[in-house]
Order: C-alpha cells, then sequence, then structure tokens
C-alpha cells in the first residue's frame, strides 16, 4: 500500500467502471480522500480502495477543467 498526500494525481474508478484523473484535495481520513476530477472540475470524497496512482502517460496531459469564478455583487 502506498501513502496519500495532498496534490498527489490518482486515477479513481467510479461505479461505471471507467477510470477519471483526479487530484487528492486533503487527506480526511484513512479510508476517504476528498479529490478534484483534473477533466471535470467536480469535488467528491471518495474511498481510498478505487484509487491508483497516476501512471505517468496521464500525468503528462493537461487539465482540460479550468478553475473560475463569478463576481459579483
Amino acid at each position: 500500500m502506498w501513502l496519500f498526500y495532498t496534490s498527489m494525481l490518482m486515477l479513481h474508478c467510479v461505479t461505471d467502471g471507467v477510470w477519471y484523473r483526479a487530484m487528492c484535495l486533503k487527506d480526511e481520513s484513512s479510508r476517504d480522500k476528498n479529490v478534484i476530477y483534473l477533466d471535470f472540475g467536480n469535488m467528491a470524497y471518495v474511498e481510498k480502495e478505487n484509487i491508483r496512482k497516476m501512471i505517468k502517460d496521464y500525468v503528462e496531459t493537461p487539465a482540460a477543467a479550468v478553475m473560475c469564478s463569478l463576481q459579483g455583487k
């Protein structure tokens, strides 16, 4: 088993059986990890059993999601 850390790049397998690129935002507990999906921008708490280290081929591709916010009254 390997250790999680903040900003770690990983792959997460969701219920559809597809692996998604994600980054660990905070290591909340020994079981759940707070992640942001690099290509969609949404965040979720995920179980560590469904996470794997990201392989080098997927690290080189830039994230498709763009962080932004709206300013207003």
